[in-house]
């Protein structure tokens, strides 16, 4: 079944979340959900311009020996693991679309440490980031920084 939600247009930038399967998806944009995956039937997958070139761009989960890697397939550039996921806590992990504003460091909210010397209080992104969240734990947006993508703690 290939299906895509829209669930938001930020700034002209539209962000969606699609259902998928822990695998790569056939190609950008398209989804799949497999109700039998072992990883049970959730969305893993998100579809957005994470760097600004007005191409679609995914993030998504893939099956790995030792657990899952969050991939992100950016348009004509290819695929880079973003992180390593254990299998034992695949279950409290998830990515959301993340829209485009300012957004304040865990160090700056008085969160854990302080803010070191090199490290931002804040970021403002100009199109789609993303939110990697561990339930009851973390949470951070991974943003498009130049030619890459850079992680901010919002949470500690």
């Amino acid at each position: 079944m290939n299906a895509r939600f829209i669930i938001a247009v930020f700034a002209g930038a539209a962000l969606a979340v699609s259902a998928a399967h822990a695998q790569s998806p056939a190609r950008v944009g398209d989804a799949q959900r497999s109700a039998a995956s072992e990883l049970g039937d959730r969305d893993l997958q998100v579809d957005a311009d994470f760097n600004g070139d007005g191409d679609m761009d995914v993030a998504f989960f893939r099956q790995t020996p030792n657990g899952v890697s969050l991939v992100t397939r950016i348009a004509g550039a290819g695929e880079v693991v973003l992180q390593d996921v254990s299998r034992k806590h695949f279950d409290s992990i998830g990515i959301s679309p993340a829209p485009p504003q300012t957004y304040v460091a865990a160090c700056a909210k008085g969160y854990g440490r302080a803010c070191g010397r090199d490290e931002p209080t804040s970021v403002t992104t100009t199109h789609a980031g993303l939110f990697l969240s561990y339930a009851e734990a973390s949470n951070s947006l991974l943003y498009w920084q130049g030619s890459g993508f850079a992680r901010l703690p919002l949470t500690d």
